[in-house]
């Protein structure tokens, strides 16, 4: 179960649609959350990398299987920045 709040001006917008076509509030609120929290998470992981930048493969690295030998030890940074919980700034709310 989650609670979330938001404007009032969203919740009288979403009120509306649900009242329209029958359908909860929840089942809107889910639908955004599929539709745009792959772009969040790849906003964020995009951020992480940029700020930490994980090694770099030459051509002839990759050609000998260096970079497969290091991902079997686990060396390779494949973790995402959400996997890693790293956390953002919050923008400043307009007044």
């Amino acid at each position: 179960m989650l609670a979330v709040r938001i404007p009032n001006k969203l919740e009288v917008r979403l009120s509306k649609l649900a009242k329209v076509t029958g359908r909860p509030k929840s089942f809107y609120v889910r639908q955004a959350l599929v539709a745009h929290l792959d772009e969040i998470e790849d906003t964020y992981t995009a951020l992480y990398r940029l700020e930490n930048p994980a090694r770099r493969w030459t051509l002839d690295e990759l050609e000998k299987g260096l970079d497969q030998k290091a991902a079997q030890r686990g060396t390779t940074d494949r973790k995402t920045a959400v996997d890693r919980g790293v956390r953002r700034p919050r923008p400043a709310r307009a007044a």
